[in-house]
């Protein structure tokens, strides 16, 4: 199971974080790994994008958004803010 939060938990947080999900019923507490914290984070920058699209519309976030979500390359990749 993964979580994802707006934020980087503190490590106070991973006690609140596994009673909850031991808490869930259906969850083999045997096969639960503890929580961790992320031990990176990873940035990528798109660039040459056109502004204007060729059907003379402009391009936007929401757009941006859209195309990765529907993109087999970025399948697994969560978005930590809106472009």
């Amino acid at each position: 199971m993964i979580i994802t939060t707006n934020n980087v938990p503190a490590a106070s947080d991973l006690s609140i974080i596994e009673r909850y999900v031991k808490s869930i019923e259906g969850i083999n507490q045997k096969d639960m790994l503890a929580p961790k914290l992320p031990q990176s984070k990873s940035y990528l920058k798109i660039t040459g994008l056109p502004y204007i699209q060729p059907s003379g519309l402009v391009l936007t976030s929401k757009d941006l958004t859209n195309y990765l979500k529907n993109s087999d390359l970025f399948e697994n990749i969560t978005l930590a803010a809106q472009p």
